[in-house]
């Protein structure tokens, strides 16, 4: 779980699908709504960005266009409805 803008992101991956889950500060999960976010892929020479789009309540999801490999970095960059931005960084 890692702290962006004032949320934390709680990160899982399953095949090309990245999955992000909306959490306060006590892991609770809040609403996603008017959250914009994008995910940088790195693994080796390899670069991908993706952007992630608010499914039901707390949920940001995207999909890249193969599956996440075992040593990918994915640095993810948010934007709340009140203006705060932040970045972080989350290893596969």
């Amino acid at each position: 779980v890692e702290d962006v803008a004032g949320v934390h992101l709680e990160f899982v991956t399953s095949g090309t699908t990245l999955t992000f889950y909306v959490l306060d500060e006590s892991n609770k999960p809040i609403s996603a709504k008017g959250i914009t976010a994008s995910a940088l892929v790195v693994a080796g020479a390899e670069r991908e960005t993706v952007t992630l789009t608010v499914e039901g309540e707390n949920v940001l999801k995207g999909e890249v266009k193969k599956p996440i490999a075992a040593n990918a970095t994915i640095s993810v960059t948010l934007k709340t409805p009140a203006g705060k931005s932040g970045q972080a960084r989350f290893k596969k």
